[in-house]
């Protein structure tokens, strides 16, 4: 099995594969700094991704097993997407003094109190959907009635990350503490190995980023600080002692993140997962779906479970992540490439559109937006589903501010 191998081989070549992750990890905080002059930013999730994926192709090429086209092919497309979306990035925080004083003007409040209703949902989904035998924790969320859920989670996730810290540097602990609490037991409920530290993490920067390189955060009261901190130190190590997990589990799970790199790359055919797949359904899965595509209507055929049944000999419901170099080489191989990055292109316009029309509207009204855009930027490069599951909720939003301005203005 192709993981198996390339972690052993990982394990006998140590120094190799640190070296190789050395040069990943420059590489990715000289895309940061030359596109935004910081080194580490609110991008931090992407960069993380960046240098493990690369990591695993450079080792890969150092111990001969990768040609040189298909290492260029990767090196093209991985670094192509990340800097189109540090671009995005890049407009965002040239606009921060109009976002600081939407955000000062934001009526948080009450919006959190949505957001922890929200989580208390989320949380009894995972007590009751999430198997407690080891199974697949993500198996319930390929039904379909969770396509409706998903568009409201992938907006509330961000947002009660984003309010936790902002809450924090204005001093409202009580209301702080609150998200924080919901977000880590809904961490914990799902199964996740702690992974709200790194999109809590990510919103902290992306303040400082707002902030231009300030740190509110330290201005906050020391007790409530140390509350904060301990809170979440104690939730990581109660969630791992709850999974059986240790520290090895976590580093390796940093090291899968270039799992379906690995899968595709290495693979003696690397488009075999997508055998049978149409174009269309490889463009847009959803819209494919809704006009009963057979390609995109069977879960089987989805990108990462595709290439787990490959891997394991069957459907386990789990699987990779469809970073974009992977999920090109896969289903669009060729020339095809250039209708995956018309497709990569149409989302970069999009994200820009929603920023500018609605974030940056005069009433200020949608600048809950900003914490998903930035959500959404920072996972498209190691997950195009959902940067195209977010297409679709951003879609969706435009319409209805579109109608409801109509609405509005035929009122008047």
């Amino acid at each position: 099995m192709i993981i198996t191998e390339v972690v052993n081989l990982i394990l006998e070549n140590l120094w190799g594969f640190y070296t190789a992750l050395l040069i990943s990890a420059a590489l990715s905080l000289t895309i940061s700094y030359i596109m935004i002059r910081r080194f580490v930013s609110g991008m931090i999730v992407s960069q993380i991704t960046f240098a493990f994926n690369f990591a695993v192709i450079l080792f890969a090429r150092y111990m001969g097993y990768l040609g040189n086209s298909a290492l260029l092919q990767f090196v093209f497309i991985e670094i192509l997407v990340t800097v189109l979306m540090f671009y995005i990035y890049r407009r965002v925080l040239a606009s921060r003094a109009e976002l600081m004083d939407k955000i000062s003007r934001f009526a948080g409040g009450k919006v959190a109190v949505t957001v922890v209703f929200v989580f208390l949902f989320l949380i009894m989904l995972n007590q009751y959907f999430v198997p407690k035998d080891g199974g697949s924790r993500i198996g319930y969320m390929v039904l379909w009635w969770f396509s409706y859920i998903r568009l409201i989670v992938s907006i509330v996730m961000p947002l009660c990350y984003f309010l936790a810290v902002n809450f924090l540097e204005s001093r409202r602990y009580l209301l702080s503490m609150s998200l924080m609490s919901v977000m880590v037991i809904q961490n914990a409920t799902s199964g996740s190995k702690a992974g709200f530290i790194v999109g809590l993490f990510g919103m902290l920067m992306l303040h400082r980023d707002l902030n231009g390189g300030k740190i509110r955060i330290v201005r906050i009261n020391p007790v409530w600080a140390a509350i904060a901190g301990s809170a979440a130190i104690g939730a990581v190590v109660l969630i791992l002692q709850r999974l059986g997990a240790t520290l090895w589990d976590i580093l390796f799970r940093l090291v899968m993140h270039a799992e379906a790199t690995i899968m595709v790359y290495l693979s003696a055919e690397p488009t075999e997962a997508c055998h049978g797949v149409t174009l269309f359904a490889a463009l847009h899965r959803g819209i494919a779906r809704l006009f009963n595509d057979p390609s995109a209507t069977n879960i089987d055929t989805l990108f990462g479970f595709a290439l787990s049944a490959i891997h394991y000999g069957a459907n386990t419901l789990t699987g990779p992540n469809s970073s974009i170099p992977a999920y090109f080489a896969c289903n669009f191989p060729g020339w095809l490439s250039l209708i995956g990055l018309l497709a990569v292109l149409g989302y970069v316009a999009f994200v820009r559109y929603v920023f500018r029309k609605w974030v940056l509207s005069e009433s200020g009204a949608a600048i809950w937006l900003l914490p998903f855009l930035v959500a959404s930027i920072n996972t498209f490069p190691q997950d195009y589903y959902t940067g195209m599951s977010h297409l679709t909720t951003m879609a969706i939003i435009s319409l209805f501010f579109v109608f409801y301005g109509k609405l509005t203005a035929y009122a008047k």
